[in-house]
């Protein structure tokens, strides 16, 4: 999945439908967060992807810190207004008392 992820830039639909399928395969798994965050920092395409990455994240393993650093850097850094909204939306669920909100 991770692979499908990464490697299918412009076609939205099958990245949607891998992140989908991770987020049911992936609980706690390490890799799956990374290849998450991956998406979520470094995505050209219109922000329905980043946005669904950072809903996924917390689904996959709330609490974890690899997930709420990756959350935060992109409250911080995105110009999307909506994925920011949706990157804080998946922090509150995952670090309700996290500063950066």
């Amino acid at each position: 999945m991770l692979h499908v992820i990464q490697n299918t830039q412009g076609y939205a639909r099958i990245r949607r439908l891998a992140i989908k399928s991770l987020e049911k395969i992936g609980q706690g798994n390490p890799q799956a967060i990374a290849g998450l965050l991956h998406v979520i920092q470094n995505t050209q395409e219109y922000g329905r992807i980043r946005r669904l990455a950072a809903e996924s994240l917390w689904n996959i393993d709330p609490g974890n810190p690899q997930a709420i650093a990756g959350l935060v850097h992109v409250i911080q850094h995105t110009r999307d207004e909506y994925t920011r909204w949706q990157a804080i939306a998946s922090l509150r669920k995952i670090d309700p008392e996290n500063p950066n909100l």
